[in-house]
Formats: structure tokens, C-alpha cells, sequence
């Protein structure tokens, strides 16, 4: 993971902050799942997967905000309700999810779950606003920062 970190900050000089590096980044990661999918799938995947990690951040923000884990079954059960048509097993095993030593899944990195979080306040005015944009929200400092490159 710090090789990823490093890598976010080599490219916020080249894409103008290391919140652009990093959706950079997470776009690559997206792409290179969605090559491992059938062709007829693949556009399918990356809306999906990319829909599936604005949402699954902000729902993490908002009921696990003290673990910022969530349930394997939560996992399925978020997918299938807000129709998120990806499989089990690329929710668990191809998004940015990771399972950590007790079955619980985060983001595999926090800064991650905070880019997604700020792309949401971004694109969706009243959960900024209802934030803040992060500018007064305890341990969400980074996402505050990437709002601030977003123009928030």
C-alpha cells in the first residue's frame, strides 16, 4: 500500500493534486478488473463497480462511521437493493474492498473511502453541504483536502 500512497503523490504534480492522481489511479484499477470480465460486459462493470464505490463509501460514512467496516452480508445485500448488477464475488473480490482478520470489509485504504467521499459531496450538493465538505468532520481531514482540490 505505501508504494500506491507514493505513487498518488509522484502523480498530484503530473494531474494537479493527489486527489486527480488518485481517482486517476482508481480508474486504472477499475479498467484493469473490468479487462478481466467478458468484453460484452466490460462497459457494464466499470459503471457498475465505479457506482458501486461512490455508494458503498458514503453508506460506510454514514452507518460505520466508528468501525468504517461493513458486513460481508451487508456487501451483497447493498448491491442487490440499490441494483448494482455485479456478482458476489467481484463485490468482494475485484472492487477496493479488502477483508480484513476478523471477515469485515474496508476500504483498502482510508484515503480511498475519503476520495470517494468527496467526489459524492462534489456531485451531490446536499451531502457536501450536510458534511460540510469535511472542513469540521473529525478524522476526515483528507477528504476535506480532496474537496478543497475539487473546488469545494
Amino acid at each position: 500500500m505505501k508504494k500506491i500512497v507514493k505513487k498518488w503523490e509522484g502523480g498530484a504534480k503530473k494531474h494537479g493534486g493527489i486527489g486527480k492522481a488518485m481517482g486517476v489511479q482508481i480508474d486504472r484499477w477499475i479498467q484493469r478488473e473490468a479487462n478481466r470480465v467478458e468484453s460484452s460486459r466490460r462497459v457494464e462493470f466499470i459503471e457498475n463497480m465505479s457506482r458501486f464505490s461512490k455508494e458503498i463509501a458514503v453508506y460506510i460514512y454514514e452507518k460505520k462511521q466508528n468501525t468504517l467496516t461493513i458486513e460481508s452480508n451487508e456487501i451483497v445485500e447493498f448491491s442487490t437493493k440499490n441494483k448494482i448488477n455485479l456478482t458476489e464475488l467481484e463485490l468482494k473480490g475485484k472492487s477496493l474492498l479488502n477483508r480484513d482478520a476478523s471477515g469485515k470489509y474496508k476500504f483498502s485504504h482510508k484515503s480511498i473511502l475519503e476520495y470517494f467521499l468527496a467526489v459524492n459531496a462534489c456531485e451531490n450538493k446536499a451531502f457536501g453541504e450536510g458534511t460540510l465538505f469535511f472542513s469540521n468532520v473529525k478524522n476526515f481531514d483528507q477528504a476535506a483536502k480532496f474537496c478543497g482540490e475539487m473546488n469545494m
